[in-house]
């Protein structure tokens, strides 16, 4: 019965031997196994790795491996460098494993033991000691990478490949059984540029969720809490061992340095940047991410600040290597803005020694329809003295014969060169003159009659002294309509 997990089943006149105390402790680490499995792997407090003279030095710390075992040491444990190239770079995976040695022979044993010359037996071990041990393997390194972009292009390179492909999942059936990795990643050891570099969070995670909502997580394609925690923990270790090696981001109010030039090929969604004491300048904050209109500052209030890094967790990460404009980035920082300076210029008065950058989200909402356009029908018609008053009165009642269309004006009352013509040759030597508005909505009235005026005011003679009527409604219309009715000898 393989797979399925076995227990002693005792009963009186059972002769106990060893192997039923081995199946007693093999059920129970196995049960021990898969309750640490369902929590997923990873490492729990400690275990950080450092460089002590030609040793990897492993603080003492708890993990859990992928087969569920448990990694734990209370002391620090050690293993040699490997052995450094003799030009270029070079990079090896840092892991804790799960050992297991015997101890020291403490007991007789009084049977015949296989190997054993004497017939009152031996000694051997009566423990098993259980370790962490330290593995040490190798990484391939892309070629062509600058040692002092080495760091930042490693980290990157894991986080894309962490990170599954875009889309949903093909199938939405409960995931396959998960890996069962007996390593916990602890960190990468890098040559890069004659030196030994550490780089800890681009391969370790925490055990921060349990596995299945870590698998739920990455299936939607979201960023598990220990993925995000590392992405941003890789960063703000590497920028403060910069800084504390002498480096410089913000050399003074005004001025700062871009973050590639210190070696970031690539930045977390969100993260902090360390500020100086004192007024600080919007150009300045700009300038680590190259600067430019896409980068906006703002001051807010601390707890806003520190909101926006939660909630950048799923977005993308900020690439610093693409050609093209900068990424569009926030910069939020705790604090207020000064008044403003004699020459216009403002700064910010920080509240505290740091300020929060944030991706910001990509969306462009659905385009608005272009409004329709304001358009008003312009008739003109120029009947004899006999028909002027049936014409006016029809005009108050019935839309124009198609016939009397100047034009259709849009969003302008000014007629186009053909209309003014063919209006000034009705109006030429009319005797007098009439101005209907007609709508099809009473609210339209009062801009109908705005336009109306203005199309009148491009014409002198009689238009100037035109009878304007109150407008009408007539049911039907498709657009408003002025109506000019001059009457011709």
């Amino acid at each position: 019965m393989t797979g399925t997990l076995v227990r002693l089943l005792p009963f009186d006149g059972l002769f106990f031997r060893a192997r039923h105390l081995d199946l007693l402790q093999d059920y129970v680490r196995a049960l021990s196994a898969d309750s640490a499995r369902a929590g997923g792997p990873g490492a729990v407090f400690g275990l950080d790795v450092t460089v002590d003279g030609t040793k990897i030095a492993v603080a003492p710390g708890f993990a859990v491996t992928g087969e569920g075992r448990l990694v734990v040491s209370t002391q620090a444990v050690t293993t040699d460098l490997p052995a450094a190239p003799a030009a270029g770079n070079a990079a090896w995976l840092i892991q804790a494993t799960h050992e297991e040695v015997d101890g020291d022979p403490d007991e007789l044993t009084y049977t015949r033991l296989p190997g054993q010359a004497s017939a009152e037996g031996g000694r051997r071990s009566s423990t098993k000691i259980e370790r962490l041990a330290v593995r040490v393997s190798t990484v391939t390194v892309p070629a062509g990478v600058p040692a002092g972009d080495l760091r930042s292009e490693l980290a990157a390179a894991r986080f894309a490949a962490e990170r599954p492909a875009q889309g949903l999942p093909d199938s939405w059936s409960p995931p396959p059984p998960p890996s069962t990795s007996d390593g916990v990643p602890l960190g990468l050891l890098l040559r890069a540029g004659g030196a030994w570099i550490v780089d800890v969070w681009s391969v370790r995670r925490d055990r921060t969720e349990p596995l299945p909502e870590q698998r739920r997580q990455w299936s939607l394609g979201l960023r598990p809490a220990a993925a995000a925690d590392a992405g941003l923990r890789q960063f703000q270790a590497q920028l403060a061992e910069l800084l504390a090696a002498g480096g410089e981001l913000f050399r003074s109010e005004a001025d700062a340095v871009t973050l590639s030039s210190l070696g970031f090929v690539e930045l977390p969604p969100a993260g902090f940047l360390p500020l100086l004491d004192g007024p600080v300048q919007p150009t300045a904050l700009r300038a680590p991410f190259g600067g430019g209109p896409e980068v906006r500052v703002f001051a807010c209030a601390e707890g806003t600040a520190r909101a926006r890094v939660e909630g950048a967790r799923h977005l993308d990460r900020i690439s610093l290597r693409n050609p093209g404009p900068p990424p569009a980035v926030d910069v939020l920082v705790p604090g207020a803005w000064s008044a403003p300076a004699a020459d216009g210029s403002v700064t910010i008065v920080p509240a505290a020694p740091w300020a929060v950058f944030a991706r910001r989200e990509a969306v462009e909402a659905e385009p608005a329809p272009a409004p329709a356009p304001d358009e008003i029908d312009l008739f003109a018609v120029a009947p004899k003295p006999v028909d002027y008053d049936s014409t006016i009165a029809d005009a108050k009642v019935n839309a124009a014969p198609p016939d009397q269309l100047i034009a259709t004006l849009e969003g302008s009352a000014v007629p186009g060169i053909e209309a003014y013509h063919e209006i000034a040759a009705k109006l030429a030597g009319a005797n007098r003159m009439t101005m209907l508005v007609a709508v099809a909505d009473e609210d339209d009235l009062p801009l109908a009659g705005r336009r109306a005026a203005a199309v009148l005011s491009c014409f002198g003679g009689v238009a100037a002294t035109a009878d304007r009527l109150p407008g009408v409604r007539i049911a039907g219309l498709s657009r408003p309509a002025i109506r000019l009715i001059a009457e011709k000898p």
